[in-house]
């Protein structure tokens, strides 16, 4: 095992270069939150845990060979986990998640064996079977928590871009062409926010411009309004019918992700409505019943 601390500068500075050899993709990040800080208080001896712990340590190394299963309802919830994982994995590559967030994502289903097989490992290591409560605590950790860690560290807090923002607009032209006429600059910067987060800000309008020149050229938009911040371009509105699959499939997937991350919350004990991507219909799109 590896531990260390690193601050958010240094980690988004030096990401890339950590990243190329595959081991920063093997960490699970643990983000801190400075609100939560408190001062430190010792533990009296009588309420520590370290004794019981290498008792354990101690306990596993002298373990004989062990071969664990899951038991029959371990093996289907895990197999339920194998389905969302893979859709999700899909969905992430259609909505061109960052590369160093795929990579670490590319690890989940491996990340969560083995958290299954730790868990069981530490408190029923001489049964062989393993029980369905372990493996639900180690996909709700998998989808509850690693999840949005990855997203939050290898993409929000790393700013990282990896073929530019023009595919992302790409689909976003898609996206909208069966629901809105125009798009404007503000809602292209808010749409951009996070592929964007490493520029400084009087720059964000000239690489989102830059972007477009290429759709403007295939006939996808047109620029009708050339007024500095407030630039509107005017969606050709027969890209919703020559891509109408790969729009429904956009849409989905940004819904599946927003619903992922709502059961997060919900988890939690906390209520957020649910909310729609932009062009999503429930009415007609929705294949499972979600709570109001």
């Amino acid at each position: 095992s590896i531990y260390g601390n690193i601050q958010p500068a240094v980690f988004r500075e030096k990401l890339r270069q950590m990243s190329n050899d595959g081991l920063l993709q093997r960490f699970i990040p643990a983000v801190l939150s400075m609100e939560h800080t408190k001062r430190g208080e010792p533990i009296p001896d009588m309420f520590s845990t370290r004794s019981q712990w290498e008792m354990k340590i101690r306990e596993i190394y002298a373990l004989p060979t062990m071969t664990y299963r899951l038991d029959s309802e371990s093996y289907e919830l895990f197999r339920d986990f194998q389905l969302w994982y893979e859709q999700t994995k899909r969905d992430e590559r259609l909505l061109a998640a960052d590369q160093v967030f795929m990579q670490a994502f590319g690890k989940l289903e491996g990340t969560c064996g083995r958290l299954i097989l730790v868990n069981h490992i530490l408190t029923s290591p001489y049964t062989n079977l393993i029980p369905a409560y372990t493996t639900r605590n180690a996909i709700n950790i998998a989808k509850g928590y690693l999840v949005p860690a990855y997203r939050y560290a290898l993409g929000d807090t790393g700013g990282l871009l990896d073929d530019g923002i023009e595919k992302f607009l790409a689909d976003r032209m898609v996206q909208l062409s069966g629901n809105a006429d125009t798009v404007t600059m503000g809602e292209l910067k808010q749409a951009c926010r996070k592929r964007l987060a490493s520029l400084p800000a009087y720059q964000i309008p000239q690489a989102i411009s830059d972007a477009m020149e290429p759709l403007e050229a295939a006939q996808w938009v047109t620029l009708i309004n050339d007024h500095k911040d407030k630039k509107t371009w005017a969606i050709n509105p027969y890209l919703a019918v020559q891509y109408e699959s790969r729009r429904l499939e956009i849409i989905k997937a940004k819904q599946r992700r927003q619903d992922d991350s709502r059961a997060i919350v919900l988890a939690a004990g906390k209520y957020t409505p649910r909310s729609f991507a932009k062009g999503y219909d429930p009415k007609t799109m929705d294949t499972q019943v979600y709570p109001a």
